[in-house]
């Protein structure tokens, strides 16, 4: 399996990505939105993909490790992280009691 952000399919980008929302600011969570707003709507995986793509180089310009780094590292570094968590979690679901940090931000986005 190759471990980069970008070869996930489009819902695991998304549920990872979800769970970072809250670190951009007021109208980057917008733009965010607004993406994926516009992805729902769009039948080829690979077009979600992009669109979510250009929206997230728009948006990462905000965040100065992520201009130092690179945008698709960046990518690797913070967002893949926690698309494994998100499997982490899954497979050993109950174990936290559903109280944990993750379990909220899975009921807050419904992901």
């Amino acid at each position: 399996m190759d471990d980069r952000y970008k070869t996930l399919p489009f819902i695991h980008q998304k549920n990872s990505l979800l769970t970072i929302l809250d670190a951009f600011s007021y109208n980057s969570r917008n733009k965010i939105l607004l993406a994926l707003e516009v992805c729902s709507e769009l039948d080829d995986e690979d077009d979600k993909k992009f669109r979510l793509r250009q929206t997230l180089h728009t948006v990462l310009w905000e965040f100065d490790d992520a201009i130092a780094t690179g945008f698709d590292r960046w990518l690797d570094d913070n967002l893949l992280i926690r698309h494994h968590a998100i499997i982490y979690h899954s497979l050993n679901d109950g174990e936290c009691g559903h109280e944990c940090q993750l379990c909220k931000e899975n009921y807050r986005w419904n992901i």
